[in-house]
């Protein structure tokens, strides 16, 4: 498999011509050097059924699917908003009937009906070009004369197969999980035998700790839709611009009114045009707390990722190698890189390593101030291979180094309440999460994977470190990454 450059959220919108219910279609999206495209965005109302069809055109570069190990694929997820009268936004019910997939291509309902996923439908590799992708919207009691504009978001994921992998990789690393196979969705089944990968023991949960509180919390052997990169500045502005103002107020970081140094953070408010800005949109989002990344992935219908989600996204079904990073060596480059372009959507590495593998962290950061655009390995690297872009197992990137993961862990009594519930694609009036079993405010929080300004043992798959970390403050090296979580 080819490890996969960044593609970037875009939004579509329309709005409404006349009382005839006849919409004129405008598309407004900002060029990305990676490529993924929502465009020629329309709409069929059936009034007599009460339910419209949403057609766009989606594209992205470097798409993959495999029919040979990993066994997987990326995929979009795509999910709708639309804006009533009183400029209030609502998530929009996609049915699981109805929907028309493109040639060559795959559209995946899901049982919340928040979004769906749209990934090839044969192996096979390089850009996709999907043409009239037609989803069916069920807007049942809403008045269709109310709604003022709908946009379409997309997110570039990886499928996560459902499978037995190994937990902990037997080294030296900091907290680590007792090496365990995972071979049961059950999260409360015993660690027991020795019949596991290398001899270990196999069960539902980490040897040392108390079982999950419900079976269904999330121990990675299930399958799971994961993000490919990091949040980014852009994907985050579209959130804080589809929220209400005490909403946005609640989840917006305002460097301004903060002595901390802005790390390359680059979201603003435009007070007169009452609307948020980025100058930064291929960035990684930094300054989150638990609170504003639970927010956008209940607003997007995903939900955080457990730290036992991290480790199998990383090492997937590979034996494990003592104390190795998200590409499955233990080398790692250790020189200061030289940016190209510093800034720019299409800001680049001059001199990334092809022998060891490549990651931003505390030495080689070199001058930048803070975390480099996501897939920038990808976009640098000369062969492509695993090991120069840093890619896990499955194809996910910059899951060591960059900015720290949230995660929910597994260490405290709220991390192992948390439960396989997706985001309802709505969050409360006052701008929180209203989504079942999610951890409050900080407990059972904590961050996987290193920063850019970590030590480099901190990059290590299994380095648990941080992951029970109480973090309630927001930072400027810790972020979000999200996934979907199939039941």
């Amino acid at each position: 498999m080819k490890p996969q450059r960044k593609m970037q959220s875009k939004a579509a919108a329309c709005s409404k011509r006349n009382s005839a219910l006849i919409f004129f279609m405008f598309l407004f999206f900002a060029s990305s050097a990676n490529n993924l495209q929502v465009s020629n965005l329309r709409i069929n109302l059936n009034n007599a059924e009460e339910f419209a069809i949403i057609h766009v055109d989606v594209s992205w570069e470097n798409s993959w699917r495999t029919e040979s190990s990993p066994y997987n694929w990326d995929a979009v997820w795509l999910f709708c908003k639309y804006q009533t009268a009183d400029k209030k936004w609502h998530h929009a019910m996609l049915d699981s009937t109805g929907n028309i997939a493109p040639i060559n291509g795959v559209i995946k309902s899901v049982p919340e009906k928040t979004g769906v996923f749209i990934y090839r439908e044969l192996p096979g590799e390089g850009n996709v070009n999907y043409t009239d992708v037609s989803i069916k919207w069920n807007y049942d009691s809403v008045d269709i004369n109310d709604i003022l504009k709908i946009e379409v978001f997309a997110l570039e994921m990886v499928y996560v197969p459902t499978g037995a992998f190994a937990l902990g990789s037997g080294g030296t690393e900091l907290n680590h999980f007792v090496l365990i196979t995972i071979n049961t969705a059950d999260a409360t089944v015993k660690p027991s035998g020795n019949t596991g990968i290398l001899n270990t023991k196999s069960g539902g949960y980490p040897p040392g700790f108390p079982p999950a509180s419900y079976t269904d919390y999330p121990n990675g052997y299930k399958a799971f839709y994961c993000m490919k990169y990091e949040l980014t500045q852009s994907q985050y502005t579209d959130f804080l611009n589809t929220l209400e103002p005490l909403q946005a107020t609640a989840r917006y970081y305002d460097p301004a009114s903060s002595p901390k140094d802005p790390r390359r953070y680059a979201i603003v408010y435009d007070t007169i045009a009452e609307k948020y800005y980025c100058n930064a949109p291929d960035l990684p989002l930094d300054f989150l707390d638990f609170k504003d990344g639970a927010a956008y992935a209940d607003w997007a219908g995903l939900r955080p990722m457990t730290e036992l989600e991290f480790e199998k996204a990383c090492r997937g079904t590979a034996i494990p190698v003592a104390n190795e990073f998200a590409w499955g060596t233990t080398q790692i480059y250790h020189s200061d890189y030289e940016f190209i372009n510093c800034g720019s959507d299409s800001e680049l590495i001059a001199n990334p390593s092809i022998i060891a593998g490549n990651a931003i962290y505390r030495e080689t950061l070199g001058s930048l101030n803070g975390p480099a655009r996501v897939g920038i390995f990808a976009a640098s690297s000369p062969n492509h291979s695993r090991i120069e872009t840093g890619a896990s197992f499955y194809g996910i990137m910059e899951l060591s180094g960059s900015i720290g993961e949230r995660i929910v862990n597994y260490s405290t009594i709220d991390g192992r309440n948390f439960r396989n519930i997706n985001g309802d694609g709505a969050i409360n009036s006052a701008g929180f999460a209203n989504a079942v079993s999610w951890p409050a405010v900080k407990d059972g929080g904590g961050t996987r994977g290193g920063k850019f300004n970590s030590p480099v043992q901190q990059l290590r798959i299994s380095d648990r470190e941080t992951s029970n970390k109480t973090l309630n403050a927001r930072d400027h090296n810790i972020g979000w990454r999200f996934v979907y979580g199939l039941k």
